[in-house]
Parts: structure tokens; sequence; C-alpha cells
């Protein structure tokens, strides 16, 4: 009978109770919840874990849910009310404390922009940006590591770059074609201008802050504090910023480096020109 589990399905985990529990509490309660004053777009491998623990911390900020809700690339479907559930109630939210949250496939996903812009127009967009060269690099390992990717990372870029290989727009209409695409685009996520114009067809450039993540994590103080002034709060505590979610480096061929440095070097250069500061990576 549905509905009722079997012995050979084993016992329930406290934990999984729980949290079931919770979230059907957090759906019948969902009416009275906020949404996101702020979402952490991505870029994806450019330490939006590391960004959004720390905000996470600050008392001005009240975490959701879940960090990656993706509701905007994958469970749009559900609707707003299981998207309202990730988040606190209203009612325990002062009038200095705001919420957000961070799924990095955002800034690439073709139709988060204004699917986004229609459920909370009037959120603010943080988008970290990395040496688009590194940036692949980590993403690959990561997928390697995870036993995703069996390619090398030559090999990997290659794939993408000669094709042929469908673009994000043709799986838009299927939810595991989107993840496939966007779990394998190494070269498409470092095009970093090509992404925020995309964002900017539906949010004004002032709702939009672009946070180089070298100058994060090597100076985070003024990058914090330019980061508080854009979401209307106040200072954090302290400005240490250790890095989450690594992967132990490994080198890339010095060659095949020199050549990923001279393919994104257009793209950076529209980053500069869209933003209005230097964007210099190698």
């Amino acid at each position: 009978m549905r509905g009722k589990r079997t012995a050979d399905q084993g016992p329930l985990h406290p934990e999984r109770v729980q949290r079931a529990l919770a979230w059907r509490w957090r759906m019948a309660t969902a009416a009275g919840r906020a949404l996101p004053d702020f979402v952490i777009l991505g870029a994806q491998r450019s330490g939006t874990t590391s960004l959004f623990d720390h905000l996470s911390h600050h008392r001005q900020i009240l975490a959701p849910w879940r960090k990656e809700i993706h509701f905007h690339d994958l469970h749009h479907s559900r609707g707003v009310r299981w998207y309202r559930a990730n988040f606190p109630l209203t009612r325990f939210i002062g009038p200095d404390q705001i919420t957000g949250e961070a799924t990095p496939n955002y800034l690439v996903h073709p139709d988060a922009p204004q699917r986004l812009a229609r459920v909370t127009p009037e959120a603010r967009l943080v988008v970290m940006v990395r040496n688009p060269v590194d940036r692949a690099h980590s993403a690959w390992r990561l997928r390697s590591l995870e036993g995703r990717e069996t390619a090398t990372f030559e090999q990997a870029v290659q794939r993408e770059y000669e094709g042929p290989m469908p673009t994000i727009g043709e799986f838009h209409q299927d939810r595991k074609g989107v993840g496939d695409a966007l779990r394998y685009l190494y070269l498409a996520k470092g095009r970093y201008a090509e992404q925020i114009e995309r964002w900017l067809e539906h949010f004004p450039p002032e709702r939009l802050l672009i946070i180089k993540s070298e100058d994060l994590f090597s100076d985070p103080e003024p990058v914090l504090s330019e980061l508080w002034r854009f979401l209307g709060v106040g200072p954090g505590n302290g400005a240490s910023f250790p890095a989450i979610n690594q992967t132990s480096p490994a080198p890339i061929d010095p060659g095949f480096r020199s050549q990923l440095v001279a393919y994104f070097e257009p793209h950076n250069q529209a980053l500069e020109e869209l933003v209005g500061r230097p964007f210099r990576w190698e």
C-alpha cells in the first residue's frame, strides 16, 4: 500500500523525520514568510559559499533554510509558496534586518533574470567574478573529484570549444538538460559580461554589485565595507575571510593556460567596459 514503509526500507532516521516535519511547517506558514532582499547570483567556483557564510554571521542578515535554493533555475515550477517556505517568518525579522540566498547557477541560467525580476523586483543582486581560467579549472577539478567528469581539463575545454555542444538556451525546457548543460560549461561561465548583460535587461545597474573574488580574499575589509553599504546594513564582525569549498590546487599546463588567457581576454575587456573598472587577469 502507498504511504506505508516496509521492513526492507530500514528504520527512519530521526534527523530526516525532524527535517521533513520542519519543512511541512514551513510550507504551512509560507504566506507569512519573507522573500529575499538580496541574491548572490554566482559565479560558480568564485567564492560564493565563503561570502554567504560570512553574511550568515552578520547580526542583521537572517539565513534561509538552505544556501542554494535553486528556485529560479530548477524549482521554478514549485511556485512562490515553495520559495517563501525557505525564508524566515516576517514577524521575526527586525526593521533593520534582511534575508537572502545564494544560488551560483542563477548568473548563467537563461531564464533566471526574468523569473527573479518577476518575483522579487526590488532585490539587490551580488555577482562574484574570479579569474575565468582559474574558475574553469576549479570547476573541472570539482567535477573530476565527484566522478562526474572523466576528461582531462584540456579535453573538457576543447569539447566545449569545438562542439557541437547545445547552448544553455536549447535546454531551457528540460530540467535535467539544464543541469547537464550548466555543469559542463567551463568556458561559458567565465564569459561574465554576456551573463551580466542579461541581468541588466531586467534590473538597473545600481541594483547590481560586482565583486572581484581575488580582491575579497586578499583584502576583504574595503570589499566588505562596500557590500554592507550596498545591502543597507551596518559593518559586520571582523574582516577575516577564510575560503570554503576549496579544491586542492593542481597546476595548469603553462602553454594551455596561455591559450585560455588569450581566449578570455576580449571577454574580460567587455566586462571592464560594462562595469567601468579594470578586471585584469593572467
